[in-house]
Order: C-alpha cells, then structure tokens, then sequence
C-alpha cells in the first residue's frame, strides 16, 4: 500500500490491521508511529484493540482527536513478522482540507493491502483499512 491519508485536525483517525493465517493467525499485533511503539492511553485519546475472529486476528488503533503531531507513519506489525503501514497526514489552519487542491475527499478514504508470503500461497497476510470522519 502506498500514498498519504489527509484528515482534519480534531477528527478521529481510525486504523484497522486484519492479520490473518493458516492453520491459525498470528499471535499478537503491534502498532508503531514513526518507529515508536503506540500504547493503548484512553485518557490521551488513544485506544488499540484486539481481537481473533475466524483465523483473523483484528487490531485497530483509534486516535479519538487527532493533532498535527499524529501526523506520521504507523505500522502494524504481526507476531509473524508481516507488516502494513499507511502515512497520515494531519491538517490544520492554513493548510486545512478546505485549502488542500491535491488532497482526495477525507470521507471516502480507504485503503486495504495483502502481503503474501510464500510463492502461490497465502499463509500469512495483512488487511488495512483506513476510516476518515469529519
């Protein structure tokens, strides 16, 4: 997955990573922001959660009031080593959406990406999602 996600200072930031696996997902998922480890911090506004559906383990990070300073990229990282990462791209002032011609419409911004290991077959994969409200 490639290109940058633009969304609104003070709206959410919602990330969803679906790894999945045979005969079983991995273990755990990891979130990072530029190389840095992202905690769960509710009263900062930043919550990940896990959980496993049918060999798919589903994590998501969720920044409630997103900062210019969560402008960055974040990556989810399975127990199995498979990565995803996405670039946002927080605005504000000046260089809000209202004023941003290259910028696509925040509403409809969605990415999904499979990573395959092995030759032919999925044994391990990444899902992203990105979910943009303003």
């Amino acid at each position: 997955m490639s290109g940058t996600e633009y969304v609104e200072a003070n709206s959410p930031i919602k990330l969803m990573c679906n790894a999945t696996g045979r005969p079983e997902p991995p273990h755990n998922v990891n979130w990072y922001k530029d190389g840095e480890p992202v905690l769960s911090d509710a009263p900062g506004g930043i919550i990940v959660s896990k959980k496993i559906e049918t060999r798919v383990l589903v994590s998501m990070l969720v920044v409630k009031n997103s900062r210019p300073a969560d402008s960055g990229t974040y990556v989810c990282r399975s127990s199995t080593g498979e990565t995803g990462e996405f670039v946002v791209r927080v605005l504000s002032g000046a260089h809000s959406l209202a004023n941003c011609d290259s910028c696509p419409n925040p509403a409809k911004s969605e990415a999904i990406e499979y990573l395959q290991v092995g030759p032919t077959e999925i044994r391990y994969s990444i899902a992203w999602t990105i979910f943009v409200y303003l």
